[in-house]
């Protein structure tokens, strides 16, 4: 009877497709490393990696591994940036044949089984706090196959996170070259945004290519009364100093 009881909740607590370690197994549904081997030899799970578990293993996709996180660990994390933008058509950033390059954002540790399936995606984790109100511009998005949602930075919110990893001038005009196609932004939300944003290289870039892109929601901004910070920011080597907005950038970007 008990572990029929522990069978059930596994069915009811963990949908396929969503990885759990052996631990989480443990403490959560009370499974012992002998029931786990039991349920393995029976086909009630799956084993994509050492100590990684999964009730359906044709259904694990690396946004099945995001729910995992957010719905059954109950984490404090999203998909961002690039991934993000990717997700809602501002981008192709996935290509045939080609590993999937996955932006989580996140203050909490994550599972160590996250970096065991990198079959799956090349997980890029992002532990650095961009914003003061953690809890403004995000999106949920459907993922095929479960009634889940999976939480997402919303697309002004996505260029911002990725505009604080541009360090070089690839980097950089790539950034401006998404800019330019994001004609429907959102200037309230944009503008809550850059209220909140410590991150002072990410606000100045910002400022600079959206300026430069002459976007209609641009010029409903206001901006001066936002914190800017003091002092020079290096982001281009050898490019040339922009003295609005103090950060050094392709020569071309100064014309």
């Amino acid at each position: 009877m008990r572990r029929k009881r522990i069978l059930n909740r596994l069915v009811e607590e963990v949908p396929e497709g969503l990885p759990v370690s052996g631990k989480w197994l443990n403490k959560q549904i009370g499974c012992s490393r002998q029931l786990i081997q039991i349920y393995l030899r029976n086909g009630w799970l799956h084993s994509p990696a050492r100590g990684v578990y999964v009730r359906k293993l044709s259904a694990l996709t690396w946004q099945s591994c995001i729910l995992s996180l957010q719905s059954v660990y109950g984490l404090q994390c999203h998909v961002g940036g690039k991934t993000s933008l990717g997700l809602q058509g501002s981008i192709q950033y996935l290509q045939f044949g080609t590993k999937a390059q996955v932006s989580i954002w996140s203050d909490q540790n994550l599972p160590l089984w996250l970096k065991k399936l990198h079959s799956l995606a090349e997980f890029q984790i992002h532990r650095r706090k961009l914003f003061s109100g953690e809890n403004i511009a995000f999106v949920e998005l459907p993922v095929s196959g479960f009634q889940q949602t999976m939480r997402c930075s919303s697309r002004e919110r996505a260029f911002m996170e990725l505009l604080s990893e541009v360090e070089d001038e690839s980097s950089f005009k790539h950034a401006y070259e998404l800019l330019e196609g994001l004609t429907s932004l959102r200037p309230q939300l944009i503008a809550q945004l850059l209220e909140d944003c410590d991150n002072i290289k990410a606000k100045r870039l910002f400022l600079l290519m959206a300026e430069r892109s002459g976007h209609q929601w641009f010029k409903k901004l206001k901006t001066g009364h936002l914190d800017l910070g003091t002092g020079k920011r290096m982001v281009v080597r050898g490019g040339r100093l922009n003295g609005k907005y103090g950060v050094t950038v392709p020569e071309e970007f100064n014309v």
